[in-house]
């Protein structure tokens, strides 16, 4: 299938009590485990977790950031506390892989595949058992057949049409992952999904939605693009750098909030791309949002959103244990 690209993170398999990586920040492991304890209470009995609306009903996107959630927090296949939870959740993302590769139902779209590929993937590079490689194999295949000429993705699993930001960060993150456990990658799709995104920054640095669209530049896309250059091993790109300085400066006017758009969403890949990031400016990152979603979280343990509380909850649990770096794709 291609050139294989190197592994660049190592992948190491760790237990909830070896999180000796960052400071000890008991407010952030009491939210983390609520927000844990949350997921289990909410998960379906075929493993699922689903979201408001017939669409979002056992949606394997949002059941492969749910398991990443438990992942995170060293949690995984029959180890840990909530080692079940994502045993339950891995047989039912693999359940609904089909023999072409692509992952959900025609509702759940690449959004769904992407986010399920990307959970397989993670559970693969520390879980290498030949079934599941298999899978990821196969999910890889059909997400590199579904990019589209002009180098990114969209909703559907085919290769004719436009593509934009958001789905094909969500992509290529998918890819990052089963490349790093070892699935070929063509460099060719590497390429070509670099330079969608290099055409889509605006001159203030953000990313837009597209490239025939001239729209203002959206943090959370900025934010997805800067992490997919850097998992694509383009840390020279000027436009890391570009698009970091545009997070900031949206922040010095923006607060932390609910109020501005795919809240969660931007925080998933800010808090990635923060990280890489690193020194004071990850710090200050860090506490201001930690804080944030450390006064927001429901008594329950959730956080809400307009996709549903699971979809949520999973999303700001897994900012909050960025800094743990137990899933590769979180590791410097």
């Amino acid at each position: 299938m291609g050139i294989v690209w190197t592994v660049l993170f190592a992948v190491a398999s760790v237990e909830p009590e070896a999180a000796a990586l960052v400071p000890r920040n008991p407010a952030v492991e009491a939210a983390v485990s609520k927000a844990l304890d949350y997921l289990q209470a909410t998960q379906s009995g075929d493993g699922s977790w689903g979201g408001r609306g017939s669409s979002y009903s056992r949606h394997v996107g949002i059941t492969g950031l749910c398991g990443m959630a438990f992942m995170s927090a060293g949690h995984l296949p029959g180890r840990g506390k909530h080692g079940k939870n994502v045993d339950d959740a891995l047989a039912f993302v693999l359940s609904m892989v089909g023999r072409d590769g692509y992952i959900g139902t025609k509702e759940s779209g690449m959004y769904g595949h992407g986010f399920a590929a990307l959970f397989l993937g993670e559970v693969y590079g520390m879980s290498p058992r030949p079934e599941l490689g298999r899978s990821v194999r196969l999910a890889t295949e059909l997400s590199v057949r579904a990019q589209k000429e002009d180098g990114g993705w969209r909703y559907e699993p085919v290769s004719y049409g436009y593509s934009d930001v958001s789905v094909t960060t969500c992509i290529i993150m998918s890819l990052r992952a089963a490349r790093n456990a070892g699935v070929d990658v063509p460099k060719e799709t590497i390429e070509k999904a670099v330079n969608y995104l290099r055409q889509c920054v605006n001159p203030d640095g953000g990313l837009r939605y597209m490239v025939m669209d001239q729209g203002e530049s959206r943090p959370a896309l900025t934010a997805a693009a800067v992490i997919s250059f850097y998992g694509l091993g383009r840390y020279d790109l000027p436009e890391i750098n570009r698009g970091v300085t545009f997070l900031e400066n949206y922040h010095r006017t923006v607060p932390f909030s609910t109020k501005y758009p795919h809240y969660y969403y931007s925080l998933y890949y800010e808090a990635q791309a923060m990280y890489q990031v690193g020194g004071e400016r990850w710090k200050q990152w860090y506490a201001d949002v930690s804080s944030e979603l450390i006064r927001t979280q429901a008594q329950d343990g959730s956080w809400s959103d307009y996709v549903g509380n699971a979809y949520a909850t999973a999303m700001a649990a897994l900012v909050l244990e960025v800094p743990y770096s137990y899933l590769p794709i979180f590791q410097r």
